[in-house]
């Protein structure tokens, strides 16, 4: 677009402009910001050129040509020369000298970011995961094969991980358990830090500390918890693909992740997804020590034997990545759901209702076992929302609805439509 065609808009109709090359993308609302600052500077300089033009003083051509008339005193009463020095004097023309400094120009209001849907195809495809056996007969490479387990073995209908929390919070009728709930697993990690040197806690712990602030007790709280874990978590579609062929090839496979669910817990919600035949579950409350630390990961090389290799899958690009490389394990990266979906996901829901619709969606498409066409995609992330909200209309007024229905037949029957 010319340059002067978007002064004009900046200067006439900003709003419009911001709402307009916002959709737009990130490139066009950056070219938009420099046209914002460019104007801004443009006005100051106009403000410091006006305060540059000298004072305009009568000229000496202009007293000569309209000279004053002479009024002669009286003879009785001459002008004394004190009076005559009192005369004011024109005084000479005067510039306001230049500023010095540099004018920095008036900041640009930030932009308010807008989340776009993804509109590059399929979002499904965006990550481009490898079809589930071809990534097993990479790994068929190996000896052992080690699996993170949240987000990677098992899936989460949230967006975040401690939204979990809000479902405890309607459970218990406590509006603000979320908070609490994170505010002990916190106090209760720098406890074990002073305590022990490190900040591996267990479900306990945690509820030592939630149960002297709400009175709910410890053994009742751990037990809804993990209740909670297991009727929402379910299987990774793709990782348990994976699964299945390599346990068909007779691959030794184990568990390793950091949490504060142990072992015992731990079985029970990998088995209840379909996950039977582990070797051994590794989990950091259980070992004081972490694949964030790399302690758990000295623990596990200590198992194997000297000439077996191992390879670990993970979707946290620190823990499971770089920390297992830096103990000489190779991996392999299943990028997290959630950091592929929900920049693309809506805005304007309740906080609950926002991360269970995210969730849905983003474990449903980036999950990897399935590609989708655009206009399926398209349904399945907006579609149900109008439909559950007509049925929902239906519901609250069925008559209406009905008398509805009659007239958009008649109107297809006639060739309205």
């Amino acid at each position: 677009m010319n340059k002067k065609i978007w002064e004009w808009m900046c200067k006439n109709t900003p709003g419009a402009l911001v709402l307009y090359y916002t959709a737009r993308g990130r490139t066009d609302s950056d070219q938009m910001k420099r046209v914002l600052q460019d104007i801004e500077i443009k006005k100051e300089n106009k403000k410091i050129k006006k305060n540059l033009i000298p004072l305009q003083q009568p000229s000496p051509t202009q007293d000569a040509a309209q000279p004053s008339p002479k009024v002669m005193p009286a003879a009785s009463k001459p002008v004394p020369k004190s009076a005559e020095k009192s005369v004011v004097k024109p005084m000479p023309a005067t510039t306001i000298p230049p500023i010095s400094k540099p004018i920095t120009p008036t900041p640009v209001a930030e932009i308010p970011s807008i989340k776009l849907p993804y509109l590059e195809g399929s979002e499904s495809v965006s990550l481009k995961r490898p079809e589930a056996i071809v990534f097993a007969r990479e790994l068929l490479l190996y000896d052992v094969i080690s699996f993170d387990i949240f987000d990677t073995l098992l899936l989460r209908p949230f967006a975040k991980p401690t939204d979990l929390f809000m479902i405890l919070g309607n459970k218990y009728n406590l509006m603000n358990f979320s908070k609490i709930r994170m505010d002990s697993e916190k106090e209760a990690r720098e406890i074990r830090k002073v305590l022990y040197n490190n900040t591996e806690i267990t479900l306990e712990d945690i509820y030592e500390i939630v149960e002297k602030k709400t009175g709910i007790k410890k053994e009742v709280g751990i037990q809804v918890e993990f209740e909670t874990e297991m009727e929402f978590c379910f299987a990774n579609p793709y990782i348990q693909r994976v699964y299945k062929l390599l346990k068909s090839k007779g691959k030794r496979m184990i568990a390793c992740s950091d949490m504060y669910i142990p072992k015992e817990y731990m079985q029970k919600l990998l088995e209840k997804c379909g996950y039977t035949d582990f070797e051994e579950i590794y989990v950091s409350c259980d070992y004081n020590c972490s694949k964030r630390s790399k302690g758990l990961y000295d623990i596990v090389l200590s198992k194997l034997k000297k000439d077996e290799k191992m390879v670990h899958i993970g979707d946290n690009h620190t823990t499971d990545i770089l920390h297992a490389e830096e103990k000489g394990i190779k991996t392999k990266h299943y990028k997290n759901v959630h950091e592929a979906g929900n920049k693309y996901r809506a805005d304007g829901m309740s906080e609950l209702v926002g991360s269970v619709y995210s969730g849905i969606v983003n474990t449903y498409l980036h999950n990897g076992i399935k590609k989708y066409n655009p206009y399926y995609e398209f349904g399945f992330i907006y579609g149900g929302f109008y439909v559950l909200g007509f049925y929902k209309a239906k519901a609250r007024d069925p008559s209406g609805f009905r008398s509805f229905g009659k007239g958009f037949r008649l109107r297809r029957h006639k060739g309205f439509d």
